[in-house]
């Protein structure tokens, strides 16, 4: 089987030689020889002399030669190479597959599942008449109901959910679960409703489902609950998966819709390219030595690296400068940073030291002399001043401009390969999500690359310039960027993995990329539960105009984020702002209130948010952040516009937030906001 990804990363060469050279490599691996393809490619580049070509189109030459490395190792892709559960069975000419997946550790894999935010795990292609799926775990501490899914669409409003059930009773207060199997959405039938011999929620538990000839068989271990007849048997066809925490073992064996698999199987390619390429693949190692000894040189290009003894006569007064400049850049402390490398460049001219200068400059608003003091330095330093001038130039206006200043880079002599790769990223984020047939929307606000209609393109357009509107006036602490907010949409988590993979990135990233500068969005833009996905990444993408988003206390991100995500519209487009009914509901998963006091919970560490923070932590920020915000109170709710002042001052982190909180005590607030917590709970749930 011939690797269809193929097509679609066709590097867009201009220069004739090499670009006739990538199309025999493509025509030769079409014929089953990826192998040849790769050596003519590399043969065509070895010469010194191709520097130009290989420069100018280097992103699109490695992501071929990374394509072509992938089809050695893949020749002949089957279920196996690209599901992370293991294929007992597969059929290729009828779509017969059994897969099972377990967990490893408390962690199961959702690499190969639609994950719902309500926690509903769907296999992503839909099944015919004729399957089973079973499931087994662990209960909870704090049972919740296990449901299996069958015949649903992606947006989980249509199909038939069966609940086991149970009965607590070995605690106190009981607890009963009824036991229902139904259908909910556009045709709704209750095939089964039971509260009487339900299970004790204590120890394993198993689950099964299986269709045939229009009936379901469900079992709850290994006692048949019953055989139910559907009055729907046409809406059979459709997605099958399970809601469970507790999971530790799934399998599914069904005849998947032969086309829909060729779509999943595509995508699933293609982030499974982007794994093989982030953990796998180096194509230094392949390219030619002039090449790999212009890298070795440009990698010794690392950001506030030491002075080097080239450099002669540098005063010991311009050294400590700089040294002192670098430990306050890493500290974000950037007043005092632009103040300590202005005193430095008296005395030394250095390419890392301009960077932190001009960053350190835009930091604290100087924006325009920012920019175009790094232009003029990157003749001289084009890895340095390039590298900052592109990410800086980025954030002042957006991708487009940091593509554009990328080439110039490059050009110059940048070559070093955090350099070579944004710039082939941001060619491919900017080509969308289908090339030439890429659905479009711009205006002054919106920038719109969509795998949709172009309907749904102007429909997603429609909200991001409203809560750009909205932002500018509620949120006025930052500057409009130059550029719109550019979004990559996708219908689908299928088309958006596959995407990424094609890019050298690994699936799942979503919201806010602050490394593109670009929003990266999946769904039907008309969906209610489409729009936070949206809305509340524009956030972050609207403050780092301005500000260094590491600077931002990361609960105050977290809840602020939430916080924006429910903004509504009028007819005119006027916004108000509702409660997040599902972040009260997270916030109320712990019964006995508070998980952490304001303080406690103002207090956790960066990477708590990134790598621990679930569902009750995030509630929490919402409930901080949104005690805060609403308060009456000017000194109370004045803490955000009192923390964007000191931080745009380029006050570090730590200083900025204690001058904002002033007066404050969060520790004296703690009763108000455990009202606060029980109001919205009495009030939205």
């Amino acid at each position: 089987m011939g690797l269809p990804l193929l097509l679609l990363l066709t590097p867009p060469l201009q220069e004739a030689d090499l670009k006739s050279t990538i199309a025999q490599s493509i025509e030769l691996a079409e014929a089953g020889k990826p192998s040849e393809a790769k050596t003519s490619l590399l043969a065509a580049i070895e010469s010194p002399e191709m520097r130009e070509q290989v420069l100018e189109n280097y992103g699109a030459l490695i992501d071929q030669l990374a394509l072509l490395a992938f089809q050695e190792k893949y020749p002949d892709p089957q279920p196996n190479d690209f599901l992370s559960g293991e294929v007992l069975r597969w059929k290729a000419r009828t779509g017969q597959i059994k897969v099972r997946w377990e967990a490893n550790g408390d962690a199961f894999p959702t690499d190969d599942f639609l994950v719902s935010d309500n926690g509903d795990y769907l296999f992503p292609v839909p099944v015919r008449d004729g399957f089973k799926i079973r499931i087994k775990g662990l209960w909870e501490k704090n049972p919740t109901p296990l449901s299996i899914l069958a015949g649903c669409n992606g947006e989980i409003n249509n199909g038939w959910r069966f609940t086991g059930g149970f009965h607590q009773t070995k605690s106190s207060p009981a607890l009963l679960m009824p036991q229902r199997l139904e259908r909910f959405g556009s045709a709704f039938e209750m095939l089964h409703q039971n509260t009487k011999k339900l299970e004790e929620p204590e120890g394993e538990w198993a689950y099964s489902l299986e269709n045939r000839r229009d009936k379901f068989t469900f079992r709850v271990g290994n006692k048949r609950i019953g055989t139910f007849e559907t009055r729907f048997p046409n809406k059979i066809h459709g997605l099958v998966g399970f809601r469970a925490p507790g999971v530790d073992e799934v399998e599914i064996e069904a005849k998947v819709d032969i086309e829909e698999w060729k779509k999943f199987q595509s995508a699933a390619l293609g982030s499974r390219l982007g794994k093989f390429r982030t953990h796998e693949y180096n194509p230094i190692e392949v390219l030619p030595l002039w090449f790999r000894e212009m890298q070795e040189e440009a990698s010794l290009s690392t950001p506030m690296r030491a002075i080097p003894n080239s450099i002669s006569n540098v005063p010991q007064e311009a050294a400590s400068a700089y040294q002192e400049a670098c430990t306050l850049a890493q500290e974000k402390s950037w007043k005092d940073c632009l103040a300590k490398a202005t005193q430095a460049r008296g005395a030394l001219d250095f390419g890392p030291l301009h960077a932190i200068h001009a960053e350190a400059a835009y930091r604290i608003g100087r924006y325009e002399d920012s920019l175009r003091d790094l232009a003029e330095k990157m003749a001289s330093w084009p890895i340095d001043a390039g590298r900052t001038w592109a990410f800086l130039a980025g954030l002042r206006f957006g991708p487009r401009e940091r593509l554009k200043i990328l080439n110039r880079v490059v050009a110059a002599g940048g070559i070093a390969s955090d350099i070579l790769t944004s710039r082939r990223r941001l060619e491919l984020a900017l080509s969308g999500p289908k090339g030439a047939e890429t659905s479009k929307y711009q205006s002054a606000s919106a920038y719109i690359l969509s795998s949709g209609t172009p309907e749904a393109a102007a429909k997603l357009g429609e909200l991001v310039e409203n809560q750009i509107r909205y932002l500018s006036k509620e949120v006025a602490y930052s500057v409009q960027a130059r550029e719109p907010a550019t979004v990559l949409h996708f219908m689908s988590e299928i088309e958006a993995d596959g995407f990424l993979g094609s890019m050298g990135l690994e699936s799942g990233l979503r919201g806010y990329l602050p490394a593109l500068r670009i929003i990266v969005a999946v769904g039907d833009p008309n969906w209610s539960r489409f729009q936070p996905r949206i809305l509340g990444p524009l956030l972050p993408w609207y403050l780092e105009t301005r500000y260094d988003l590491r600077n931002i206390p990361p609960w105050v991100i977290e809840g602020f984020t939430t916080l924006i995500s429910t903004t509504n519209f009028d007819d005119a487009g006027n916004a108000f702002t509702v409660v997040s009914k599902a972040a009260v509901a997270d916030m109320a998963r712990n019964p006995i209130g508070l998980r952490r006091t304001p303080a406690d919970l103002a207090s956790l560490p960066r990477s708590f948010w990134a790598e621990n923070a679930n569902a009750v932590d995030k509630g929490e920020a919402y409930l901080l952040v949104h005690f805060l915000w609403t308060h009456e109170s000017y000194e109370i709710n004045g803490f955000f516009r009192n923390l964007f002042t000191f931080l745009s001052r380029g006050l570090a982190a730590d200083s900025a937030y204690n001058q904002a909180l002033g007066t404050l005590n969060l520790e004296a607030l703690e009763e108000d906001v455990k009202l606060h917590r029980r109001h919205l709970i009495e009030t939205y749930l």
